[in-house]
């Protein structure tokens, strides 16, 4: 099937401007991913910072003491991180070894997260992971310390309501974009395309009789004025040509 110029331009247009678009919104999902991230690790690890210092200042003596207090301050310990995670989109998990055993504490809105994580999970290096219960995107801080381990996680699905809320906009706007852009691409074509159309309707009335009438008067140094001012060259030409023809004759 073929296309006019115009036609082309417009779909081209079109297509920039989609590609251009598609580029700038990956683009900033990107960007916004890393900075939600950026900022769900910088809080994981002040809450790090606050569960080392209340286990090395108010509740290390859980690391020595016997086990008729270790019950105790156990309870104590237990109550104290309720009270800081219980209600939030975090967990914890606090693990170490003393004199009576091996003692796991666990807080938080996933209360089995020693179940939920993969075998293996606890013996990763320290640092920050990505893993998902239930539908629901969580980042995982591991720390390893002299005293035992600490596993901290907050939700990150932020960036995911984002995202979807981005969806639904687009799903709607972007038919609207289409048409808008569209309409602008073809008024753009039209004008572009306006030189040439306005040369060709003079160059079609045209005849031996009426050659010293040139094309229109477009002077400015682009290639449509490259292209009129070579047909009107080929035409004072003919012209030339046949007034010597009818001299001769």
């Amino acid at each position: 099937m073929n296309y006019s110029i115009r036609t082309h331009l417009t779909l081209l247009v079109v297509v920039v401007f989609l590609c251009i678009f598609l580029f700038l919104f990956i683009s900033a999902g990107i960007a916004l991913y890393l900075s939600l991230i950026h900022t769900v690790d910088k809080n994981l690890e002040v809450e790090e910072r606050r569960l080392a210092e209340l286990l090395n200042s108010e509740f290390h003596e859980l690391l020595t003491v016997e086990s008729e207090q270790q019950k105790s301050l156990s309870d104590e310990f237990v109550e104290e991180l309720n009270e800081l995670y219980q209600y939030k989109h975090q967990f914890v998990m606090i693990s170490f070894d003393s004199r009576t055993g091996r003692h796991v504490y666990i807080s938080g809105e996933r209360a089995n997260i020693q179940r939920l994580l993969a075998d293996g999970f606890l013996s990763h290096f320290d640092g920050f992971y990505s893993r998902e219960f239930d539908g629901r995107l969580y980042r995982i801080l591991i720390r390893k310390n002299d005293w035992g381990q600490l596993i901290i996680g907050a939700e990150s699905q932020t960036f995911f309501e984002v995202i979807e809320e981005f969806r639904n906009i687009l799903l709607g706007g972007i038919p609207i974009l289409i048409v808008l852009v569209l309409i602008g691409g073809n008024f753009l074509a039209r004008r572009a395309m306006r030189p040439v159309v306005s040369a060709a309707e003079r160059a079609d009335k045209i005849t031996l009789a009426n050659l010293e009438n040139d094309l229109s008067d477009y002077d400015k140094k682009d290639e449509f004025g490259v292209l009129v001012s070579t047909l009107n060259n080929m035409i004072e030409r003919l012209d030339q040509g046949v007034k010597r023809i009818q001299r001769f004759t």
